[in-house]
């Protein structure tokens, strides 16, 4: 870069790639509303795999491991879909927290998850005791993979 240019930091790399992703495949995502509440529990109607999907996500701090959880329920039949996988922030390229669980409501997946770093620059790499408001969790239809393209 030229003196006097601004460089794209990573975090602004990383939106920009998420947000073609989402408007190359018409995908709709959630900016999920954090605070540095140890447990936020919030509930979101949205179209998933081609459905409807009414969703309750709990986010969860556990002190033992410093580490912030994701758990998803399907909150219409009340089952819990996805139980505390531990956020771990992309770095370098768009890690979809919930891909491995893609099989679930008969295949019609239960979106993907991604976990970015806000707009400043966090003193942990993941989300930690105090800085979950540093990171962005995005929640959505799911991306679609160029397996699946």
């Amino acid at each position: 870069m030229t003196r006097g240019s601004t460089e794209e930091t990573f975090t602004q790399r990383m939106i920009r790639c998420v947000m073609t992703e989402i408007i190359m495949n018409y995908e709709l995502f959630y900016q999920l509303p954090l605070t540095s509440a140890t447990r936020q529990v919030m509930t979101f109607g949205a179209e998933i795999g081609g459905e409807p999907f009414q969703a309750q996500i709990e986010i969860r701090y556990l002190p033992a491991a410093d580490q912030w959880f994701f758990s998803l329920w399907d909150h219409a039949a009340g089952e819990l879909l996805v139980n505390m996988i531990p956020l771990i922030c992309s770095r370098g390229e768009i890690n979809d927290l919930l891909l491995p669980f893609r099989h679930l409501r008969n295949g019609k997946s239960v979106g993907s998850l991604i976990c970015l770093k806000g707009s400043g620059e966090p003193s942990s790499l993941d989300p930690a005791k105090g800085t979950i408001t540093d990171f962005c969790l995005l929640w959505g239809s799911g991306i679609v993979s160029d397996d699946a393209k």
